[in-house]
């Protein structure tokens, strides 16, 4: 997210420190790509770094090749780049990094991605294209500076695929040329000679029948008429001819003329025969031939996992390999120090170990010590990651595949965040009526039906997909479906969860019979929701919070004493430490009504002595949004004031003091708020979000502790409304805790 530069300056704003980029996008904002065409991107930042992880992928996937230090992907045929931009190779116009994948141009005409050191290529079109590094000529467009954005390589329009080696290319024309260009002090051009090539020259050796080209570092491979030969550098015995001279000239390895498509790494290659069979070659230094040896170069092309039916992709980094069986299972060897093999253990494999249990992997690609695939249109990737070449929002390396990029569609969002003795941050959102849940799952709050085994990507809830609204509480969670039927599932030790158990649940249980639900809210250890117009809450009460005149546990919703009717939407707050707590609720035509505790002013009764039945706070009837945390609450009236009070020590009040308001304040006099979500933990402070504006501003305030403000700082805060980013398109925001969620058009 973009970063406001002049927060230090502004009226009631406490000085702040800028993040490292590693703690930026682990405790600010994940999910930071903004896909063109997307509808609504879900976004979650603050509170716990390591509990919040990036949401589903999106689909559409086809194509992945990694790099150097970047990778970059095709998804319906628009293509996308992210990681390492020192020399303009993201092809996004500028020469900054990024976390998260980026749209090269408006294009959706793609076919084919290859990643080099510093330089890229693709074919859209027909039409070839090249950026980044020119330094050896590699781009095929003269001598010159490199570009930061796509630039055609001369003016055929019918190229069918291309391959970017460290400081060279080559590229295949219809109805079989191939073509190459760039470094040559290793003869990896093939044209005979050691000379840069700057401009694509064409192997008149064997024209007209190529239909599968590699470029590793200093070598090329390639496939013709079923035959397999390789060119350039061969100290580590890339040419596979036994020998160790360069080769200035394709040269055939072997007779056989069933080879069917090859992959070039570093300074070691595999291919695969029409029968299935795989072979490799090449340094061998962490294993990553196959055959079962370390520390050693082969000469020869060495058979890998000999009886599997090797039937999908191959990839070759630098000193890893990875390959799929019939069903797509997946398979890596070799080095495994920065996790780019997918697996936590062992750190080396001389034979291939598979990643995962699931099958369908399709394209993957291998980058110097990272690796991405397409498994069922979805994007994953691992590895080595402190450039960004993950492109998981983090600089964190990964042992176990990630998805990557932001799916779109996301209608509704809730995540709560709390530091006590244990770390609990967990969020829900639902996406085209899919229920999607990430995060910490001490209680079974994800709802998958596992407990303990938090996810740092979403999980898929169940098959349904007619979910409306969801909501997340300290370690429970509800959500209503479109025929109104009300679930809740996750941490009950209180009976929060509403199915007349103290047992903890960790799928959703369907709650009582009713199917006019049409309002839930969960609190820290207690819920509230509104069916035909009645109130209901159950849970913790100790506190008077649930509202039946009692402070008795409710584990089955209960109707909160008079008025028993005409109530819209309900919102319940609170904490942790002994299930205290607070709920306010709006009545027709538009009446507030607040109780439970009420120590800090949080109420808004003008006092600080709580009730267990609800009361009217002031004479206003025309509130339209309420949202109540911690300590303190906020609301929405007429046209779009915003109004907030109770506990202030961190200016979440937003009148730009720190005194305690005992009923409610104006924040400042914009009449043009649209949403307000609050939250606040004992450690962290309380903070506000709210969005304003017909165009969807984001706006925050109060503690900025554990950078809930999703500006990329870690601050005091402010005690005022401090506008985040340039960004627009802001529809919804939750708070929970320590952490905040929303969700933003393009």
């Amino acid at each position: 997210m973009e970063t406001i530069r002049t927060l230090a300056t502004r009226p009631g704003h406490r000085r702040s420190r800028r993040l490292s980029r590693a703690t930026v996008v682990g405790g600010a904002l994940l999910l930071l790509a903004t896909l063109a065409g997307c509808d609504r991107l879900a976004f979650t930042w603050g509170g716990t770094v390591a509990e919040f992880g990036p949401v589903a992928t999106s689909t559409g996937w086809t194509d992945v090749d990694g790099g150097f230090r970047h990778t970059c992907a095709l998804r319906s045929a628009e293509l996308y780049c992210w990681g390492e931009n020192e020399e303009g190779q993201l092809g996004i116009g500028s020469t900054d990094p990024a976390s998260t994948p980026q749209r090269v141009g408006d294009g959706k005409t793609w076919s084919d991605v290859s990643v080099g050191s510093a330089h890229s290529c693709g074919i859209r079109a027909g039409q070839l294209y090249c950026w980044g590094a020119n330094d050896v000529g590699q781009l095929g467009i003269g001598d010159g500076p490199g570009s930061p954005t796509p630039v055609r390589v001369g003016q055929s329009a019918n190229w069918t695929a291309v391959t970017a080696g460290s400081g060279h290319t080559c590229a295949i024309r219809s109805p079989g040329q191939m073509w190459c260009w760039g470094a040559n002090g290793e003869g990896q051009v093939g044209n005979g000679n050691r000379e840069q090539q700057s401009w694509p020259t064409v192997l008149i050796t064997a024209s007209h029948t190529w239909t599968d080209v590699a470029a590793g570092a200093l070598h090329t491979c390639g496939t013709r008429s079923g035959g397999l030969y390789c060119w350039g550098d061969n100290a580590f015995g890339q040419i596979a001819d036994g020998g160790s001279s360069d080769a200035l000239e394709p040269k055939r390895i072997g007779t056989g003329t069933t080879w069917d498509t090859v992959a070039s790494g570093n300074y070691h290659s595999c291919a695969r025969t029409l029968a299935s069979d795989l072979f490799c070659w090449g340094d061998n230094g962490g294993g990553q031939v196959g055959d079962g040896t370390s520390g050693n170069v082969r000469r020869s092309p060495a058979e890998v996992g000999a009886g599997q039916q090797w039937t999908g992709p191959v990839a070759a980094g630098d000193a890893h390999s990875c390959a799929s069986t019939t069903g797509g299972a997946l398979w890596c060897w070799g080095v495994n120090a920065l996790g780019q093999r997918g697996v936590v253990l062992p750190q080396q494999a001389t034979t291939p170990v598979r990643v995962g249990s699931e099958g369908g992997w399709g394209k993957v690609g291998a980058g110097n010590a990272h690796t991405c695939g397409v498994n069922a249109g979805r994007l994953w990737c691992w590895g080595h990651n402190a450039y960004l070449q993950v492109g998981d929002g983090t600089t964190i390396n990964r042992f176990l595949p990630v998805t990557v990029g932001p799916e779109v569609d996301w209608s509704s969002i809730s995540t709560y965040s709390s530091i006590t003795a244990v770390q609990r941050t967990s969020t829900c959102g639902i996406r085209s009526g899919e229920l999607w849940c990430w995060g910490r799952n001490t209680y079974g709050q994800l709802g998958d039906g596992t407990t303990g085994t938090g996810r740092d990507h979403a999980v898929r809830v169940g098959t349904a997909e007619d979910w409306n609204v969801v909501a997340m509480g300290n370690g429970h969670a509800c959500g209503i479906k479109a025929d109104g039927e009300l679930w809740c599932w996750g941490r009950n030790g209180d009976g929060q969860v509403g199915n007349g158990t103290y047992t903890d649940r960790t799928t959703p249980a369907r709650i009582g019979g009713r199917t006019d639900w049409t309002s839930v809210a969960t609190g820290s250890r207690h819920t509230c929701g509104v069916a035909g117009g009645v109130l209901w809450c159950w849970g913790s009460n100790v506190s008077g919070q649930v509202g039946d005149s009692t402070t008795a546990t409710r584990n089955a919703p209960t109707a909160v004493s008079a008025p028993f009717s005409g109530w819209t939407s309900v919102s319940a707050g609170g904490d942790d430490l002994a299930g205290a707590g607070h709920t306010c609720a709006i009545r027709s035509p538009g009446e507030l009504w607040c109780w439970g505790r009420n120590t800090s002013g949080e109420a808004g009764l003008g006092a600080v002595t709580g009730t267990v039945v609800p009361l009217r706070v002031g004479a206003a009837s025309d509130w339209k949004q309420v949202d109540a945390g911690e300590r303190h609450t906020c609301g929405l009236r007429g046209a779009g004031a915003l109004w907030c009070w109770g506990y202030n020590a961190s200016g979440q009040v937003g009148d730009g003091t720190t005194t305690q308001r005992t009923t409610p304040v104006p924040v400042g006099s914009a009449t043009d708020w649209r949403t307000v979500t609050v939250a606040g933990t004992l450690f962290h402070g309380g903070h506000t979000c709210a969005i304003r504006g017909g165009s969807g501003q984001l706006w925050c305030w109060g503690s900025n502790l554990a950078a809930q403000f999703g500006d990329g700082t870690i601050s005091d805060g402010s005690t005022v409304p401090v506008r985040i980013g340039t960004s627009e398109g802001w529809s919804r925001l939750d708070a929970g805790g320590g952490g905040t969620a929303g969700t933003r058009s393009r």
